[in-house]
């Protein structure tokens, strides 16, 4: 049965690290708010640590691990807990029950064992919590695909369920020749702790378990938000750090009883082999395999360099457990109250620390998961405005002739109000990766696409205006999973689709000068400090040509290339709305942003052929829900102040490919386009304009794959 509530406690300690994905996606929480279901646990573990000692004392084993089995099996209730706070109660309670277990079990080894075999049940209890622990880490995402995440979490909390009716039937505290608990008091307790030897214990295994409990929890995430692996490789990556423990567990009680068989063996080495052989070398050995493990699991990039890092954490973290469980048994005056304090002392010192570390890790985790969630106030509100547009007068007949046509204006507004169906828009928007990061002092947002292939390549796609993100949610699936689309996987891109500045989701410039240059290196800070990347590529049209024409100028140690719709000239276009003053009602913005769809598209008058309704208006209300059309517009305004013109001679020298489309608004000749850039491909379309990842996506990808495939 002490097998069994190990287990339970392993089962259940790091169960939502791989899930932690789904949690944040479901609840719409932070990592900061993630790592409290991991690491609150162990706060609340932490507090009950030598208080728990105290009272085990008091109370008995039998009634302690009763406590505990009830803990932890109230995690088994998780499929119908309603939000976020129910389940961190939930894992609260588990804290309790996992304080229980780890301090009782002391004074029940020292009650139930002789001396000599308290060291193999050390091992034993400890090996099979980290089987525990290994088997929820490899298996959580796995059940979750077949089960959902929160019933994964159900049945991890099984073995709790078990043990809270079988419990019951094991002997009392006195049967098997067990003694009745006898208390102790605190100042015994206090002397205890203060003992040297028993401070450099603490001290070893709170820095061990720290390290661990932060990597455990966000290795799963990290891998899959900065090195591109899978949730399932991930969670099997972290899984090894418990398996080997096992194995690191059962050597690390093994080596002590060795040394103690063949002592004579080892005198050879005189002192050294004293100390390497001894509980002081176990604990000294896994100390540094930690910290070199420790390093390598987030310094180290390729597979195989991460592999061997976690098998070094792996038994530098479990190594020394059986000799830090049984040193107190072995303490002179050690009894099982003496120990149900100093194991309680480990708990409250390692489980602040495992409380504090996972959380502090967000601050180095800046990159934010997102979730477009617009308030159903501001959707009505919208409406409301709509039914009170006042409508301008019109000339019969007069079709576009004098800008937008008021009858098909009418015609799009009455279906925005009654039949656009923005929550399934949302939805489809939210089907793609967000995230937020800070850069320069602003938050901005994108989507981040993980490719799909043997080896992707960074490529961010900038939009340009009136566009947003949403203008590349056609191509972004071709780009990042071509196999699925009839590609090759060895074409596939991590696709990063940004939000500019004062556009969409991301934050607007608060001072002067966010000229397009600005942007661009804004965007190269995203890909590389943000993102990590050392190598990427970039794309993009209109504002977005600028921004790439930046990134392949100025940033040309990480960018390695860039593919354009637009080399007019290094300095952006204007286009003719470039001094409207950017002050709008709803009605003007879609007149506005429908009339550049008309006349800057490849639609021939019929903006319908190319765009739907659904398509034009997600752009309009991202606008509009964002209140972003004014300081997207501000953009033209900083640019013509510092206009971007090359010197003699200058030029971007990374290799550019060109797709050149029919109804582009401007289009520039090679030989015109070859004096600023490196031009290596030169695509002229058979059909397509200015929105080309909306209007011609299959043309736009492939020319992309085309250019990128020798750069890879």
């Amino acid at each position: 049965m002490t097998l069994a509530a190990h287990l339970a406690a392993g089962l259940n300690l790091f169960a939502l690290s791989p899930l932690l994905p789904l949690a944040i996606e479901e609840y719409g929480i932070s990592h900061w708010a993630a790592g409290m279901l991991v690491s609150l646990p162990m706060l609340v573990a932490a507090g009950i640590g030598i208080p728990g000692g105290i009272l085990i004392a008091r109370i008995g084993v039998k009634r302690a691990y009763m406590w505990a089995w009830v803990a932890m099996a109230l995690l088994a209730l998780a499929p119908v807990v309603p939000n976020f706070w129910v389940l961190l109660a939930l894992r609260l309670a588990y804290g309790v029950g996992l304080a229980f277990v780890v301090v009782a079990t002391g004074p029940l080894v020292m009650q139930w064992f002789k001396p000599k075999e308290m060291l193999v049940i050390n091992s034993l209890n400890t090996a099979i919590l980290s089987a525990g622990v290994a088997v929820s880490l490899a298996g959580a995402v796995p059940l979750a695909d077949l089960l959902g995440w929160k019933m994964t979490l159900t049945v991890f909390s099984s073995v709790g369920i078990i043990g809270t009716v079988l419990w019951p039937l094991a002997p009392k505290d006195g049967q098997n020749g067990t003694d009745q608990a006898k208390g102790i008091s605190i100042r015994e307790v206090l002397r205890v702790l203060r003992g040297r030897a028993v401070v450099l214990l603490v001290a070893a295994d709170a820095g061990i378990f720290i390290q661990y409990t932060a990597l455990t929890t966000w290795l799963p995430t990290f891998y899959g938000e900065e090195r591109g692996i899978s949730p399932q490789e991930a969670g099997f990556i972290t899984s090894i750090l418990p398996f080997i423990g096992i194995f690191a567990v059962l050597a690390g009680g093994a080596v002590p009883l060795l040394f103690e068989s063949y002592r004579s063996a080892f005198q050879r080495f005189g002192g050294l082999g004293d100390f390497l052989f001894s509980y002081r070398g176990v604990m000294a050995f896994s100390g540094v395999l930690a910290i070199v493990g420790g390093l390598g699991t987030f310094l180290l990039g390729n597979l195989l360099g991460i592999y061997v890092s976690v098998v070094v954490l792996g038994i530098g973290s479990w190594f020394y457990v059986p000799a830090l469980l049984t040193i107190p048994m072995r303490l002179e005056g050690a009894t099982p109250e003496r120990v149900a304090a100093v194991w309680g002392s480990y708990m409250t010192f390692s489980g602040l620390g495992m409380f504090i570390f996972p959380i502090l890790v967000d601050v180095t985790m800046a990159v934010e998961p997102f979730k477009i969630d617009i308030p159903d106030s501001v959707l009505d509100d919208l409406k409301a405005r709509l039914e009170r547009t006042r409508w301008p007068d019109e000339l019969p007949g007069v079709g576009w002739e004098y800008g937008s046509n008021m009858d098909y204006i009418k015609e799009l507004v009455e279906y925005w109000k009654n039949d656009f169906n923005w929550r399934k828009q949302e939805e489809l928007i939210n089907s793609f990766s967000h995230f937020k990061a800070p850069v320069d002092g602003r938050q901005v947002h994108f989507i981040h696409e993980k490719g799909k292939g043997p080896n992707p390549l960074p490529l961010i796609i900038t939009h340009g205006w009136p566009g947003t993100f949403f203008e590349m949610h056609k191509v972004i699936p071709l780009l990042s999973d071509p196999a699925a689309h009839g590609g090759d996987p060895a074409d596939a891109f991590d696709v990063v689709a940004p939000s500019m500045p004062g556009y969409g989701f991301s934050d607007a410039a608060q001072e002067r000068g966010l000229d397009v240059l600005a942007v661009g290196d804004v965007m190269a800070k995203l890909m590389h400090e943000q993102l990590g990347y050392d190598r990427f590529g970039a794309q993009g049209g209109d504002w977005g040509a600028s921004v790439t024409a930046r990134l392949g100028h100025s940033h040309s140690d990480h960018c390695i290339g860039i593919h354009t719709t637009s080399v007019t000239r290094p300095t952006p276009y204007m286009g003719p709305d470039a001094g409207l003053r950017p002050q709008r009602l709803p009605g003007r913005i879609v007149r506005l942003d429908r009339r550049k769809y008309r006349t800057w598209s490849d639609c021939h008058g019929d903006v319908e052929s190319k765009f739907t309704k659904d398509e034009l208006l997600t752009t309009v209300t991202i606008y509009w829900v964002t209140q972003s059309i004014n300081s997207s517009t501000r953009l033209y305004y900083e640019t013509l102040r510092k206009p971007w013109d090359f010197s003699q001679g200058e030029r971007i020298n990374v290799p550019v490919g060109v797709a050149v489309f029919p109804a582009e608004i401007s289009r520039a000749p090679r030989e015109w386009a070859e004096r600023s850039y490196n031009v290596q491909q030169w695509t002229v379309m058979p059909s397509g304009g200015h929105f080309a990842a909306l209007e011609e996506p299959e043309l736009l990808v492939e020319d992309v794959r085309n250019h990128f495939r020798s750069l890879r």
